[in-house]
């Protein structure tokens, strides 16, 4: 990616602004991590524009049965023991930066019926739901800690709650106006500034599923450790 911190590759641009999100319905507690995530993407967005005063599109999640988002919890061989995130595009025939349809793997070992009572899991599993649902709108990878976009958790993050970046919404406001650039880079009079996701899933409408905050994937390990339990999740994996 550009050397530029103000800037974000973008993976793609979705067909369609209200994106089917199938998420399997166990386990439950999982399930609604996911749910809350997609929740918190879709005021993030709005609260964007209404603080802008510039009405446009915006990208919607809806839970489906036959989504075209479709979220698992489980990995492919080939990624178990080196990512607990990963999301895979299918891109229109037309257009290899127009998404089709995706499919979302989250680590089992994360987001398994054994963790219900497991409350660190549980917030360590919304910053992974997040980050991958970004993933789903087209955001690539952007190399700071304090985005959730960035691929890699580390110590900065520990006590923190998942922060939703300007640089992320600016994107996706790109997005939703039709274009699908490789990159989107902040405009010059605009700060990159970070607020937390929990914010946006707080604000709905409908009460919203309670969701614990973000204690950081170390956080994560030493309560496991502290449990003399494991999730069985390494250090350096990464996040697509």
């Amino acid at each position: 990616m550009r050397a530029d911190s103000e800037s974000i590759p973008i993976n793609g641009r979705q067909s369609t602004y209200v994106i089917g999100l199938k998420i399997p319905e166990t386990p439950r507690w999982a399930h609604d991590i996911v749910l809350n995530a997609s929740i918190a993407w879709d005021q993030a967005q709005l609260w964007y524009q209404q603080s802008l005063s510039t009405p446009g599109n915006v990208y919607t999640f809806a839970a489906s049965d036959d989504g075209s988002a479709i979220v698992s919890f489980s990995m492919p061989a080939a990624y178990v023991g080196f990512a607990v995130g990963w999301t895979q595009y299918q891109f229109a025939s037309t257009s290899k930066m127009t998404i089709k349809s995706t499919q979302t793997y989250l680590d089992p070992s994360v987001f398994s019926a054994s963790q219900q009572n497991n409350d660190t899991a549980q917030k360590y599993a919304l910053w992974l739901a997040l980050h991958e649902l970004g993933r789903v709108l087209g955001l690539g990878s952007v190399l700071d800690t304090r985005d959730i976009m960035d691929p890699m958790a580390s110590p900065s993050r520990a006590a923190d709650s998942p922060l939703l970046s300007t640089l992320d919404l600016y994107a996706l406001q790109v997005l939703a106006s039709g274009y699908a650039p490789s990159f989107v880079t902040l405009p010059g009079n605009v700060q990159n500034q970070f607020v937390p996701a929990a914010t946006f899933i707080s604000t709905t409408t409908t009460p919203p599923i309670p969701t614990p905050e973000f204690n950081g994937y170390y956080g994560l390990i030493a309560a496991i450790c502290a449990l003399g339990a494991s999730l069985g999740i390494k250090r350096r994996k990464l996040l697509s």
